[in-house]
């Protein structure tokens, strides 16, 4: 991204750089950390074969706040799309009922 705009580091006229460049008007900078996904087998019956499976992402930062649980082969790729919706809710048109005074 830096090679695309000339610039050697991220700083405020890199941004603005990024920013006309691409079109855009916000930057949102941060990493992803997560642990390595768990996965829980649960043989409830095994006269039936009866049981689950649950693969899960555990908490990635308490500081963050962002947790998730998937039941994908690899969680972490829905993981950026699901964290740049959040991100991003503010910024997204809404409507809101309030009662006529």
């Amino acid at each position: 991204m830096l090679a695309a705009v000339r610039a050697r580091q991220l700083d405020t006229d890199a941004l603005k750089k990024i920013g006309q460049k691409y079109g855009v008007d916000a930057v949102f900078l941060g990493e992803i950390t997560y642990s390595e996904p768990r996965t829980d087998v649960r043989v409830t019956d095994i006269t039936k074969m009866e049981g689950g499976v649950r693969t899960e992402v555990m908490e990635v930062s308490a500081q963050r706040g962002v947790s998730g649980a998937m039941q994908t082969a690899d969680p972490r790729e829905e993981m950026v799309d699901t964290l740049v919706y959040h991100l991003t809710h503010d910024f997204r048109p809404s409507t809101v009922r309030q009662p006529v005074k």
